[in-house]
């Protein structure tokens, strides 16, 4: 429905600059799930559960997702815990932007998922 992927586009550049692999393949939406705008927190989390899938190629994999703005963290949360059932030895995160600015230390953990 969007028409293009801007965090797709951001792990492009991002993988052009750094010189790793970008792979937009590596993880497939399996359930179409509505928009989290307006959605709370616990909202969030439950729309997006069992909503992505990861290709056999993460296993073993240290994987970098990339999105565009940070809210809850549920959709990254989805996305890790399918790369790490995959089998991916680590799972980090980039974001341009995040909801919370105040905030001083990480507010998800991808490693426990």
């Amino acid at each position: 429905d969007r028409r293009f992927n801007q965090s797709a586009l951001l792990g492009k550049a991002l993988a052009a600059q750094s010189g790793l692999a970008f792979n937009p393949l590596l993880l497939k939406r399996t359930k179409s799930t509505p928009r989290q705008k307006g959605l709370s927190v616990s909202g969030r989390f439950r729309n997006i559960a069992g909503a992505f899938e990861a290709s056999p190629d993460a296993h073993g994999g240290s994987i970098i997702l990339v999105d565009d703005v940070l809210t809850s963290g549920a959709t990254l949360m989805g996305c890790a815990r399918a790369l790490r059932k995959q089998g991916a030895a680590s799972v980090k995160a980039v974001t341009v932007a995040r909801v919370f600015p105040e905030a001083k230390e990480p507010q998800i953990n991808l490693d426990d998922f």
